[in-house]
């Protein structure tokens, strides 16, 4: 589960930089966001349902690769 919260937190941030609802990575306070995004979890879960905010492609794969 916390791998998949890392992918929404991420993708959420990215929805808020394209809508320019973000100040720049280089002086925004993280911290900030974080306690947004616990506290907004209900509403950002619906966004996602909702497709208002697009979830980030997992390219990751679990397991050994054959070589």
């Amino acid at each position: 589960m916390l791998l998949e919260d890392a992918f929404k937190y991420y993708a959420w941030i990215k929805h808020k930089e394209t809508n320019d609802e973000i100040a720049p990575d280089n002086i925004r306070n993280n911290i900030n966001l974080q306690n947004e995004f616990l506290a907004k979890k209900d509403i950002i879960e619906e966004q996602f349902r909702s497709g208002q905010i697009e979830p980030i492609p997992k390219t990751y794969k679990i397991g050994r690769a054959h070589v």
